[in-house]
């Protein structure tokens, strides 16, 4: 894992949240680039730019602008 980068969001109740962006070297030479609250609960991106919701999809978070 390298290059944590912590970027400030919204929960679905308007509290703050951070949610961290990480590119992982992955064994076959490629990276992929995931993203998880600080708590460590993983997220997936929406089709909304700057949207994440959690993998059961029961809560969204948006970047603040």
């Amino acid at each position: 894992m390298a290059n944590p980068q912590r970027l400030e969001a919204l929960g679905p109740r308007g509290e703050a949240c951070i949610v961290v962006r990480e590119d992982v070297n992955q064994p076959n030479g490629t990276s992929q680039v995931t993203y998880k609250l600080a708590t460590g609960e993983r997220l997936k991106v929406t089709e909304q730019p700057g949207v994440f919701e959690t993998l059961d999809g029961k809560r969204r978070f948006s970047l603040r602008p």
